[in-house]
């Protein structure tokens, strides 16, 4: 790896609504992906160019539409309706206290007028897989990792995935101990340093493992590095 890498950015430099979806050293290979992409009504996107160290490439970037982060109904009817009929009693305990624990993120971002982006619909069919896959029957600190681990892979929500997924461990430690409190994770725009190693890393091995194949063409390319917000990701010399 070099003192200086090449370093590409995972989002758009002017939208970072906009994420990484196809990458060419051809700029007509970019236009027939664009043209393929254009007939998905839920998709718009975003183009930008960069000079790497092994030359021009050309990058298309999208990101999907969607007019709320929760699935739409007409009445509070058909909402329980559609519950009653995706989920069991004992998924929608624990999908309810999802909900609670993301409006309560709202709600503190709010109030903190912090900038909020949603970036997709939140997939609520994905958390009854979560806790299928956790072992029940263990410790609870392993039952807490798998379910924390799984509820970050899944990444249902639609943004704030860690955060929320803290807060569901947090629920479920306080099952077990009423007098559990999790101890401060951060404050808006940072993660205190405790957290921020866990953090940063899962995110960077949840970016390699969703799009490796992108990424290992970026790094024959001569990229070394992701710029993702606030944190820069690294490539390793195999891409994996």
């Amino acid at each position: 790896m070099t003192d200086n890498p090449s370093v590409l950015q995972l989002h758009h430099p002017d939208d970072n609504r906009f994420s990484l979806r196809f990458i060419s050293d051809d700029k007509q290979d970019r236009s027939k992906k664009a043209s393929q992409l254009s007939e998905e009504s839920d998709v718009e996107m975003a183009i930008a160019d960069e000079s790497l160290s092994g030359g021009m490439v050309h990058l298309l970037y999208t990101r999907p539409l969607f007019e709320t982060a929760y699935p739409a109904f007409e009445t509070q009817e058909d909402v329980i309706e559609w519950f009653d009929a995706e989920f069991s009693g004992g998924d929608k305990q624990i999908l309810f206290a999802i909900i609670d624990i993301f409006d309560g993120i709202l709600t503190e971002k709010e109030k903190q007028g912090a900038e909020f982006s949603m970036y997709k619909t939140m997939d609520l069919e994905k958390i009854p897989g979560i806790l299928n896959r956790v072992e029940w029957r263990q410790l609870v600190p392993d039952v807490g990792t798998e379910l924390l681990s799984y509820f970050i892979l899944a990444h249902p929500m639609p943004n704030t995935n860690h955060r929320t997924g803290i807060g569901l461990l947090d629920r479920y430690l306080t099952s077990y101990d009423e007098g559990f409190t999790m101890p401060d994770t951060g404050e808006e725009g940072q993660w205190y340093q405790w957290a921020r190693e866990f953090i940063y890393d899962s995110k960077r091995i949840l970016t390699l493992r969703n799009q490796l194949p992108l990424l290992m063409w970026a790094r024959q390319t001569g990229t070394n590095a992701l710029s993702a917000k606030k944190e820069s990701r690294l490539l390793s010399q195999r891409s994996t």
